[in-house]
Order: structure tokens, then C-alpha cells, then sequence
């Protein structure tokens, strides 16, 4: 897993995971207000807003996102 800054080019979307350095915890995230440059997200259902430095964005490498993937049921026939 690799954590990369978060720049205009690579915004975090509503939904995504990231990395809030100053609890060092996973947080997701609820929206980006580039106007103030702040993060909105939600910490162990904390809502949180903090500049947009406070936070990284999570690389996962191709080994991580494989055993993450999880298949259908049986039911379904995958």
C-alpha cells in the first residue's frame, strides 16, 4: 500500500478511502470543497473537516487488489 499527495489532477472522489495523518487512520471520504481547499470525511463516525493536506490518497499494488476481490455467490453461478 503506498500513500501518494493529493493534487488537482488526482482529487479524491465521495466514497473513497484515505489516509488522515493526524489520528494516522483510515477515514472516508464524504466530499472536496476546493474553494476552502478542505476534505470532509468521516472518522469512526466523527465527521471531520481539515485542509486538504492533512490527507493522503491509498495506492493499493496489484497483489493488494487481488485479494481484495471477492467473487459471486454459488448461487449465482461465479
Amino acid at each position: 500500500m503506498n500513500l501518494t499527495e493529493i493534487t488537482e489532477e488526482n482529487t479524491p472522489t465521495p466514497g473513497e478511502y484515505l489516509f488522515y495523518e493526524p489520528a494516522r487512520t483510515m477515514v472516508l471520504c464524504g466530499g472536496v470543497v476546493k474553494e476552502k481547499n478542505i476534505i470532509r470525511a468521516l472518522n469512526g463516525g466523527t465527521y471531520i473537516e481539515a485542509p486538504v493536506e492533512h490527507f493522503k490518497k491509498i495506492q493499493l499494488t496489484r497483489q493488494e487488489q487481488q485479494r481484495r476481490e471477492f467473487g459471486r455467490c454459488k448461487g449465482c453461478g461465479g
